[in-house]
């Protein structure tokens, strides 16, 4: 698909959750039942200020397959704009039955979202590329910055799939590195075929 078509459905995807989150914030906030709240029209306003103010902050620039911690800073920045912005209409707007903390419980809410439904998409992704792919295992020497490279790289690839690291450095025996654990190389060899 052309990246516009896909930008475009993480849109809407967006424009759709987010009026719920914000209802939801309120639920939270006043302890009650979901309901419209009485200044209905920050459920309509919010999502398409959070929407536009993370696209300027560059988040809807990410690909997903390759999500990192510029997704996270991309979200932070643009949720801030966002939470600065409503404050701003909140008081100009002189809508005084808006608790303010509504705000900041709703760029909360919003920010768990978006992370977490990129990172669910990216998993969603990385698995239906691999589907009726038989992978190869992978065991990378080195669980350095070099190794750590290595492992994120093959993670993105069907063929190859990293399972451990070997490494001499003692502190690292025993740990999980990238998520893959790490042996001695004395250790390992009972696992080689």
């Amino acid at each position: 698909l052309p990246r516009w078509v896909k930008r475009t459905v993480l849109w809407t995807i967006d424009l759709s959750a987010l009026p719920f989150l914000y209802i939801f914030s309120y639920t939270l906030r006043l302890s009650v039942y979901p309901q419209i709240p009485e200044d209905w029209q920050f459920v309509f306003i919010a999502p398409i200020i959070t929407v536009m103010l993370l696209q300027l902050a560059g988040y809807y620039r990410v690909v997903i397959r390759f999500i990192d911690f510029s997704a996270i800073k991309a979200i932070t920045v643009g949720l801030a704009l966002s939470l600065l912005m409503l404050y701003a209409i909140a008081f100009l707007g002189n809508w005084q039955q808006t608790p303010r903390s509504i705000f900041v419980i709703y760029c909360t809410l919003a920010g768990v979202w978006l992370l977490a439904s990129r990172l669910l998409a990216r998993e969603i992704l990385r698995w239906s590329g691999s589907v009726g792919i038989a992978s190869t295992p992978v065991v990378i020497f080195g669980a350095g910055s070099a190794g750590m490279q290595t492992a994120a790289s093959l993670k993105h690839d069907a063929i190859y799939q990293p399972v451990a690291f070997i490494d001499d450095n003692p502190s690292l025996r025993g740990q999980l590195v990238s998520g893959l654990p790490v042996f001695n190389r004395s250790g390992f060899s009972q696992w080689i075929v």
